[in-house]
């Protein structure tokens, strides 16, 4: 349930916005770092191996995957407007 509420709450907040700001390797890892602590905290170990097979296990995607899948939901989305408004652009266009 906790692992849920971490990625249902905190991740958005701590992921906002990053579709759409060029994100460096340093601050990917900052953030990876940051979602690894929390496993560390919650799993009470600090070996790594150990919170990577839980992530895996608990299907906890890392936060470069996260940042991967938000930036193609954006772009469908883009995509899928440009394609309604121009859809709606040349409708009125022939009825005119």
């Amino acid at each position: 349930m906790l692992l849920y509420l971490i990625k249902a709450k905190c991740l958005p907040v701590l992921l906002y916005g990053l579709e759409v700001c060029p994100v460096s390797v340093s601050a990917m890892r900052s953030l990876e770092f940051t979602v690894k602590r929390i496993m560390m905290k919650l799993f009470r170990t600090y070996d790594s191996d150990i919170i990577n097979s839980c992530m895996s296990h608990f299907d906890f995607p890392t936060v470069s995957e996260l940042v991967g899948q938000r930036i193609n939901r954006l772009l469908l989305k883009w995509n899928l407007l440009d394609n309604i408004g121009y859809c709606l652009r040349s409708v009125s266009h022939c009825s005119t």
